[in-house]
């Protein structure tokens, strides 16, 4: 069954090729004969019909029969038998060109025969170039989707290893805390209850920036309560900003890799600060370096693959001695 686009792919095609193949096969008939302007116009609207019958009939073949073989050339063979039949009788029973009076039988079914075989080419062509354009164009589309698809399952992969290491992490630290410090131990915990509360629940791709600084805000209190005076948290962003995005809890995971990677006491204090600059969300702190077991970039590398597939663009690290920033591209939505 042919769909509505490709129905009107055809019907287009066919009306505008149909006078130009009729002109084609009619011109050089009327070229070497002495000019006949009426009986060259009633020869071209009978070769305008006759081409567009040729197009009606191969439609109605591709639509009607199911089977493999009318693809392909067998349809023109199987069409052109058809039109020269109809081709025959119109020459038999119509003078369409006085010239042909001329011509015995036998070189009127050759010159049909050319005419019918010339057309039903030309359409069986033009068709399958049509057929081939529309499976090209689906397989296209398929693929995409499935590309998509590939990627929505590998943007959830990342996703979902973000939030079992934020809680192993909070998990350790609630642990550390109940052994030293029972009382704070049980504020980080509700506070923790709290945030986890507001993030477990979404489900999405991305966070516009003023959703990110607030689940970063949180979770610096969260924070607070283990370092206070120690872990300093500055923004400067540009409100313009606010509603453009950036993965998913990716502000979190910067502070939370800045807290883990450093040392720092209320003398020397972590300072994280979040800034805009262009099109770039800055986030960079002082580096106060601390040895850390097992691999030290796997949250960066998340946070890069993660913002690779929203919009195509590496995040861009920059350290040294005294600084550590990443640069990620802001998303218009």
């Amino acid at each position: 069954m042919l769909s509505q686009k490709l129905r009107r792919q055809i019907i287009k095609t066919a009306g505008i090729t149909t006078p130009l193949i009729a002109l084609l096969v009619v011109i050089p008939v009327y070229t070497v004969r002495e000019k006949n302007y009426f009986n060259f116009f009633v020869a071209w609207l009978m070769f305008c019909a006759f081409t567009a019958f040729c197009w009606l009939l191969n439609i109605l073949l591709i639509t009607l029969v199911r089977k493999k073989w009318i693809q392909t050339w067998m349809r023109v063979l199987l069409s052109s038998f058809i039109m020269l039949g109809i081709g025959f009788t119109i020459t038999l029973t119509a003078n369409l060109n006085g010239s042909l009076t001329r011509l015995s039988l036998p070189q009127m079914v050759i010159l049909r025969l050319t005419y019918v075989l010339s057309i039903n080419l030309i359409v069986f062509i033009l068709l399958d170039l049509i057929f081939k354009r529309e499976s090209q164009l689906r397989l296209n589309r398929e693929n995409a989707e499935l590309k998509f698809t590939n990627l929505e399952a590998e943007y959830k992969l990342l996703k979902d290893q973000v939030n079992p290491h934020f809680l192993f992490n909070a998990l350790s630290i609630s642990k550390a805390l109940i052994k030293n410090n029972p009382e704070q131990a049980e504020q980080y915990i509700k506070r923790l209850s709290d945030f986890l509360r507001v993030t477990i629940h979404i489900n999405r791709k991305s966070a516009s920036l003023k959703e990110e600084l607030e689940l970063a805000a949180n979770f610096i209190e969260l924070q607070k309560l283990r370092f206070g005076a120690a872990l300093l948290f500055t923004v400067n962003i540009d409100e313009r900003k606010l509603s453009q995005h950036i993965p998913f809890f990716t502000l979190v995971s910067l502070i939370e890799n800045a807290i883990k990677h450093n040392n720092f006491t209320p003398q020397q204090p972590l300072e994280i600060t979040v800034v805009t600059q262009d099109d770039m969300l800055v986030v960079e702190n002082n580096v106060q370096p601390k040895f850390v077991l097992g691999p030290s970039k796997t949250g960066l590398a998340n946070i890069n693959q993660r913002t690779k597939l929203l919009s195509g663009n590496d995040i861009e690290v920059i350290s040294n001695e005294e600084q550590f920033a990443v640069k990620i591209k802001l998303i218009v939505p």
